[in-house]
């Protein structure tokens, strides 16, 4: 009985990707990879119907997190996703460096460097940080108040950024944690993260991921300059400098990872 409800939840799942194509995407999956997800806000089938919205939480994204990752994390299915057993994650930050961006002003891009010419691709990037190359899928179990999504999006010294965190994981998945409250949180995701201890674990997460763009030599480096639009006595020309590089590197990142997002959903459906 369970395999049958499964295999009829699976369909549904590929009947609403299907569908989304041919709705939202004129029948073309390769457009998928410039889709700006933030479209959907008030989009009651692909959206967030009658919850908060967030792109990375859409009906659509979780259809597609439960196809292209059922091998990656145990018992991941739509379903799982909805009981929030499994969570949706943005995985390069958008608001830690140019701060809200409300249409007109971005708020911490806007109070340091407004006059720029690299204003419009903060605003370009601004959809494409939307889009589902820019997005993975994590355990959810928390840990009082926190979870795996939260913690990186709040933490003291990564402030979200995803090449911090990632040394930080693959230090706990080794046995060599340095950050305790992650070690916590990923205890009691034990049920997910079992399959991938050791370094060779590590690997095959980042390849399941599709983060591999963020190790040199198998091991994820540091190479954010770990600015946030707050901080005071931010130098311009160095903060300019980085929002270059930033969104330079996380496009690549997301661009890659939207070319393997859409061949493995040519595969699947």
């Amino acid at each position: 009985m369970y395999f049958c409800r499964n295999k009829q939840n699976k369909e549904k799942m590929k009947n609403l990707i299907q569908l989304f194509i041919t709705e939202r995407l004129d029948g073309d999956i390769e457009k998928l990879a410039n889709f700006d997800l933030k479209q959907l806000e008030n989009d009651e089938k692909y959206g967030c119907d009658n919850r908060e919205f967030d792109c990375d939480d859409t009906n659509i994204a979780r259809a597609i997190y439960a196809l292209v990752y059922e091998n990656v994390w145990p018992g991941l299915s739509y379903q799982s996703i909805v009981s929030k057993r499994y969570r949706g994650d943005t995985i390069n930050t958008f608001a830690t460096l140019f701060g809200h961006f409300d249409g007109f002003t971005i708020k911490g891009f806007d109070k340091i460097a407004k006059d720029s010419e690299l204003r419009t691709r903060v605003v370009q990037f601004y959809s494409k940080y939307h889009t589902i190359g820019n997005m993975m899928v994590l355990p959810n179990v928390f840990v009082g108040r926190s979870s795996l999504n939260l913690y990186r999006g709040c933490h003291p010294v990564w402030h979200d950024y995803i090449d911090r965190f990632l040394v930080e994981l693959r230090n706990n998945l080794i046995g060599e944690p340095t950050d305790e409250k992650l070690s916590t949180i990923i205890r009691a995701n034990e049920f997910a993260f079992s399959n991938y201890q050791g370094i060779n674990g590590f690997k095959k997460l980042i390849q399941g991921l599709y983060l591999d763009d963020y190790l040199v030599d198998g091991n994820p480096q540091i190479i954010s300059a770990g600015y946030y639009w707050w901080k005071k006595n931010l130098d311009k020309q160095s903060y300019l400098d980085e929002v270059e590089r930033y969104i330079s590197v996380s496009e690549k990142v997301i661009n890659n990872r939207s070319q393997s997002i859409i061949q493995k959903i040519k595969e699947s459906i």
